[in-house]
């Protein structure tokens, strides 16, 4: 029923007008989006039989990203799924996007760290993309590994034991979740 129904993971509109949100109950999760103005009645984005988790809209508000444990990211484009992006071996943990809106990067429940091209002819993963993005500003600070934050896991600890990441807007702190 409605009432099992919780939200989890949301995303701001940077112009403030739609939310991108997640809800979860007893037949999974499923990923929405509602507009603040006019209707009001929550439009469904993605359904499939893995659980969608993630909506990452970037800093244009042109695309929402979602990522979901059947290993994908899908880019949505308005309603329109623009692209599937396929090269985790796991479920997706969390994707960042970069401020011009360029890259993504993205990391799984295998701890992979993959960075993503993306332009109006299409998105490609960038295998060398750790070293490709050294000087990128990121609009989002999600990820649980990479160079902004190294030095995270304490010793003798694998990526498990950090749960959720947020680095501040002038790159300065970093906040972690953990099962401590």
């Amino acid at each position: 029923s409605e009432n099992d129904l919780f939200e989890n993971t949301c995303s701001w509109s940077p112009d403030g007008q739609y939310l991108a949100y997640q809800t979860t109950g007893p037949a999974g999760s499923d990923l929405w989006y509602v507009r603040l103005e006019g209707d009001k009645t929550p439009q469904s984005v993605l359904r499939t039989s893995f659980d969608e988790l993630l909506p990452q809209i970037s800093p244009d508000g042109r695309y929402l990203a979602i990522g979901s444990h059947d290993n994908n990211i899908y880019i949505f484009e308005g309603s329109t799924l623009r692209w599937t992006l396929k090269g985790h071996n796991s479920f997706i943990v969390n994707m960042d996007w970069s401020q011009d809106g360029t890259y993504m990067r993205s990391n799984c429940g295998a701890h992979e760290v993959l960075y993503w091209n993306i332009s109006d002819s299409g998105c490609k993963q960038d295998k060398s993309g750790r070293s490709n993005t050294t000087g990128v500003e990121w609009a989002t600070k999600h990820t649980k590994f990479g160079w902004c934050v190294d030095g995270i896991f304490p010793v003798g600890t694998d990526g498990t034991h950090i749960n959720g990441v947020n680095g501040s807007n002038d790159g300065q702190l970093v906040v972690t979740g953990d099962d401590y």
